[in-house]
């Protein structure tokens, strides 16, 4: 998200939001022009969690681990008719879920996230862990900065239990979250490159398949 994609309002215990797409590129991305939400504080300072449209990747990624997937042919050939100035951001599912070090030699550049299984339950999306969330977060990643999986087990020990009930309003639960951490397993990643590099790593037979959610003019 761009510094001016979000506008925060104060609002009598409200917060009114726009939260837009990066780039309006793929045809099939949502409210272009952005998605108006309200966040409410309950009377004991919960949150009220918003209703949000679901993104094309937000989609994607509810599907990692599922039934479908499909041929990697679709995906290929629109990598291929990508120019040369684009970059493309993808949901990538693993056959099998690995292990940090496994993850490296099928994808040896940047990640924007991994994707941890499921957050409990058939009807919730799997747990995600996005790049640079700590300082988002309030924490300082230190020597886990290197490190998707590293950062998420830091956030996860500083958790207890009095905060599980806030966790619940945003559909996680606390000892799921502490499973995933201590199990270390990525069921699927989230990363932005060129349309040859994308097509290298779809060959791999440890990705079932590859979804294109963005993408954007490489500057």
């Amino acid at each position: 998200m761009d510094d001016n994609d979000f506008d925060i309002r104060p609002a009598g215990g409200t917060f009114s939001m726009v939260l837009s797409a990066r780039s309006p590129y793929l045809k099939s991305t949502p409210q272009r022009n952005g998605f108006p939400v309200t966040i409410k504080l309950g009377s004991s300072m919960s949150v009220e969690e918003p209703q949000l449209d679901r993104t094309l990747m937000v989609q994607q990624i509810g599907e990692i681990g599922g039934q479908g997937g499909g041929a990697k042919d679709g995906t290929r050939n629109l990598l291929r008719s990508l120019g040369p100035s684009l970059l493309a951001t993808v949901v990538i599912d693993l056959a099998a879920p690995v292990d940090e070090k496994t993850v490296k030699t099928i994808w040896t550049d940047r990640i924007d996230a991994v994707i941890l299984g499921s957050a409990g339950g058939a009807a919730r999306s799997p747990i995600t862990w996005a790049g640079g969330a700590c300082g988002a977060m309030g924490f300082d990643c230190g020597s886990a900065s290197d490190s998707r999986l590293g950062e998420f087990r830091q956030w996860v020990a500083g958790l207890e239990e009095d905060d599980n009930a806030a966790l619940r309003a945003f559909g996680l639960d606390l000892y799921e979250l502490r499973k995933r951490a201590d199990d270390g397993l990525i069921h699927g990643l989230v990363v932005t490159a060129s349309p040859d590099d994308l097509q290298k790593v779809l060959k791999d037979s440890r990705v079932r398949w590859m979804r294109m959610a963005d993408v954007f003019i490489d500057r």
